[in-house]
């Protein structure tokens, strides 16, 4: 047998105790503030996604009306589609590289199909990625370059002329069906790609499921249900360690959602539950510290007596819950309806957590990040 001195002994003890406590801490929301972050001279605008360096993309509306893709970054808005003159375009992703992934319409005949596009600031115009059939979109792009979306066309396959998840393993190279669901589909689409190329999506082969698909699967794993019986599952966001987010669909009560967190082995997923006063919500995107942006219904005052229900974006953690984001300022907040659409990582040194989408004011829509301060404060214990 062997054996440890007593020094050894108090030694591994010491770090023992140390692991264990620096495991017993809890986050704390310290602030949060909302900024409108303006458009491309147009009147609306909405930022679908945020790296870690704080820079975003989405899409704004140009003076004349037509909206196209933008790169936000340290406090300018570009428009990364130029090119695309009258055409509308729309940023989808982005990674820490600042290389940006969404789709553009186009006219064909009679038809408007959108395409799929890639930019990045070695590119002189967008990139018009591989395609399959007429409507192609890419939707998310990691570190390494891999690019998800959908697509519908005909692959030539007994899979037939359907709807597809999709990937490319980069802008260059040929796009690629991730799976065949069955002869059922109506649509599948691939929302998220990690920098291990794990893949989160959904599709409604009979009834409407979420996955997360590797290389390493013929068939993905589903989303698995609240402990109540759900119907139908969208898996919408997908963080470094497979954690998910996305929302069911209860069977009780046609189109009440509920979003959800699944940690990507469990046999169900946890509820995250509503904002006071709503009975649906939606979770888009979960970082790797496992905090969730969403948006949630909620009452909201809009005179001294009256209420109404609108949209209110989310930030939630185990640690606090669901906690709804500010509406910025000037925007009437009983008039506003808010949802977030993606957040990065906290930055350890600040707390700093962005999260970004839109809110909604008289049928206009204006882009909004919201800064939120976590503070990481130590349980003390006898």
């Amino acid at each position: 047998m062997k054996r440890f001195s007593f020094l050894t002994t108090c030694s591994l003890c010491l770090a023992f105790s140390q692991a264990v406590q620096a495991q017993f801490f809890t986050y704390e929301i310290e602030s949060m503030t909302a900024t409108d972050i303006g458009t491309l001279g147009g009147e609306e605008a909405s930022a679908m996604d945020i790296n870690d360096l704080g820079q975003m993309t989405g899409w704004a509306m140009l003076a004349d009306g037509t909206s196209h893709a933008f790169l936000y970054s340290n406090g300018s808005m570009v428009d990364v589609t130029p090119s695309f003159a009258t055409m509308k375009s729309m940023g989808r992703g982005i990674n820490n590289n600042a290389e940006i992934v969404g789709k553009y319409d186009q006219p064909v005949g009679n038809t408007i199909v959108y395409k799929p596009f890639y930019w990045s600031q070695y590119e002189v115009t967008p990139k018009t990625l591989a395609m399959v059939g007429g409507f192609t979109e890419a939707i998310a792009i990691n570190d390494n370059g891999l690019i998800v979306g959908g697509a519908y066309g005909d692959w030539g396959d007994a899979c037939g002329f359907k709807s597809y998840a999709v990937r490319w393993q980069n802008a260059y190279l040929p796009i690629e069906k991730l799976y065949c669901p069955g002869f059922n589909l109506t649509i599948t689409r691939a929302t998220d790609v990690n920098n291990a190329g794990a893949v989160s999506g959904f599709h409604n082969q009979d009834s409407q499921a979420g996955w997360v698909w590797t290389d390493a699967n013929s068939w993905p794993p589903y989303v698995p249900p609240l402990a109540e019986p759900t119907c139908k599952s969208w898996a919408h966001g997908l963080n470094a360690s497979g954690d998910v987010a996305g929302m069911v669909e209860t069977c009780a009560v046609y189109n009440k959602t509920r979003a959800i967190f699944w940690d990507g082995v469990s046999g169900t997923s946890r509820d995250l539950g509503f904002l006071p006063g709503g009975e649906r919500s939606d979770a888009r995107e979960v970082n790797d510290q496992k905090f969730v942006a969403g948006y949630s219904e909620a009452h909201v005052l809009t005179s001294a007596t009256t209420f109404a229900t609108r949209d209110r974006a989310f930030i939630w953690h185990t640690h606090f819950g669901m906690k709804a984001l500010p509406i910025p300022p000037g925007v009437g907040a009983g008039a506003a309806s808010c949802r977030a659409w993606s957040l990065n990582n906290r930055i350890a040194s600040t707390g700093l957590i962005q999260v970004v989408g839109l809110c909604t004011v008289n049928g206009k829509s204006r882009a909004v990040r919201w800064n939120v301060v976590v503070r990481k404060k130590l349980l003390n214990f006898p």
